[in-house]
């Protein structure tokens, strides 16, 4: 029964992720204790903020929705770490 409950839940999650586009998930515990029907706000509320998901949202919403590799980065805004492109590349 639960079983069921649980693959349709995952089944219906996986097919939103797909419409949306979502290039991650973070998975949030309602409780440290893994116990069914208990939901503890201090706990969610310190992996929210462990997760950095209300910073990632502002950032993304302010006009960087996009993550660059850390070499793509650094040839973009070498000018601000005033180092040349070649010398960072060896």
């Amino acid at each position: 029964m639960y079983e069921e409950i649980i693959i349709r839940s995952l089944s219906r999650a996986a097919t939103c992720l797909n419409l949306i586009g979502c290039l991650f998930d973070r998975c949030i515990k309602p409780n440290w204790y893994q116990s069914p029907d208990r939901f503890d706000p201090d706990a969610v509320l310190a992996q929210v903020r462990s997760l950095a998901v209300v910073p990632t949202v502002l950032i993304r919403n302010l006009g960087f929705p996009v993550w660059f590799p850390f070499t793509v980065f650094i040839e973009r805004f070498c000018v601000q770490f005033k180092l040349p492109v070649a010398k960072l590349r060896k």
